[in-house]
């Protein structure tokens, strides 16, 4: 098949890293799945290129059968891939249908738990424990006095997170880029208990 002159259109681009130059997807897979499948550390760099190749042609062949609009070139895409994968680069996959793993990707989610109010002193007090299963969490400052958090140590006055009064708050996400699994501590300089509200998802 002759082919016109060479052309990059943005839509069919691989884009690999996020607008801050961060990689989104790991070029070095060790396992597929469940992990049970170890892949010995294969290099798909490879790999890319050539689907980069192959979505060109896919490109090519349908822009060959007339004009297409965005939405059927991405259903014609989505037939031409097929999901159930059988081998990665000679090694046996037991025929993985990988279709539930990509309707997951982007799209996590966590299972969130409101916990009870906590009366934080004027000594560290522990506004959430430690917990390694930790993908989010929220906390907010539900009185009329300044709060300060810290993560992972004993909270200080004027020092780590300041929480504003009457709602201010802080959270983390592997999203936000903040995520942390230590204990959180709060600690205000007033007087007597000031409440705050935290929320963690897992």
């Amino acid at each position: 098949m002759e082919r016109g002159p060479a052309r990059k259109d943005t839509y069919m681009a691989l884009d690999l890293e996020d607008s801050r130059g961060h990689p989104i997807l790991p070029r070095v897979i060790t396992h597929w799945g469940d992990g049970a499948t170890a892949l010995t550390n294969r290099d798909i760099s490879g790999d890319l290129s050539k689907l980069d190749i192959a979505l060109s042609d896919l490109r090519d062949a349908i822009e060959g059968t007339g004009d297409k609009d965005f939405t059927t070139l991405e259903t014609l895409l989505a037939t031409a891939l097929i999901r159930d994968i059988t081998k990665w680069g000679g090694t046996t996959l037991t025929g993985r249908d990988i279709s539930a793993d990509m309707a997951n990707i982007g799209a996590k989610t966590v299972t969130l738990t409101h916990g009870a109010a906590v009366n934080v002193t004027t000594a560290t007090t522990a506004v959430l424990a430690a917990n390694t299963s930790r993908k989010y969490a929220l906390i907010v400052n539900d009185s009329d006095t300044v709060m300060y958090l810290a993560v992972g140590a004993s909270a200080v006055l004027n020092q780590g997170i300041r929480l504003n009064p009457g709602g201010g708050s802080y959270e983390m996400s592997e999203k936000l880029g903040n995520l942390a699994t230590g204990a959180i501590n709060g600690i205000h300089g007033g007087s007597g208990n000031k409440v705050a509200l935290p929320t963690e998802g897992v």
